[in-house]
């Protein structure tokens, strides 16, 4: 695995839809360490949870930090976000990825 900076395996993640400035929490996930190997395990493990949620953009937190954003559409998981929009820095859950 990558250089990780926060440790999330087997911790609760709150799943937000972000909508103009306003967040609201649609569920949550809870990641092991296989669910973090690579870009497409971890779309996997988001797809099992949120295969009911309405097309939009969503994000991941862990204690309050950002980890991941990624977009649905036809229930589907069709984009992860590798950049913050706001600060240009690499989203956190692309440290975990083995390149």
């Amino acid at each position: 695995m990558g250089n990780k900076n926060i440790s999330v395996i087997g911790k609760k993640l709150d799943i937000f839809f972000s909508k103009f400035d306003f967040q609201d929490k649609v569920g949550s996930i809870k990641l092991s360490e296989k669910d973090l190997e690579s870009k497409a395990d971890f779309i996997k493990a988001l797809q099992k949870v949120t295969n009911n949620l309405d097309n939009g953009t969503y994000t991941i937190h862990h204690t309050n930090e950002l980890f991941a954003r990624f977009n649905i559409v036809n229930n589907q998981v069709v984009g992860l976000h590798k950049y913050s929009e706001n600060t240009g820095i690499i989203m956190p859950c692309w440290n975990y990825f083995e390149e």
